[in-house]
């Protein structure tokens, strides 16, 4: 994955490619978290990136423990 330079405006088809590569990585397992820290970016600018390259974001997961659900 690409390292992006911090407070460098990544914009047009430079910035399509981004999200794409980011949404591949995303539907492959990896977490936001993950592929921010690997472009070296935060998880706003990421989760931003998702959501123009039309990725489905999943939830938060984990499960929920028995006491919550009654």
């Amino acid at each position: 994955m690409i390292h992006v330079k911090r407070q460098v405006r990544i914009a047009g088809a430079e910035r399509v490619a981004l999200a794409q590569a980011v949404r591949e990585q995303y539907e492959a397992g990896q977490t936001i978290r993950d592929i921010a820290t690997a472009i070296g970016r935060s998880y706003g600018f990421v989760h931003q990136l998702l959501r123009e390259a039309e990725a489905e974001v999943r939830g938060h997961g984990g499960t929920r423990s028995a006491v919550a659900s009654q």
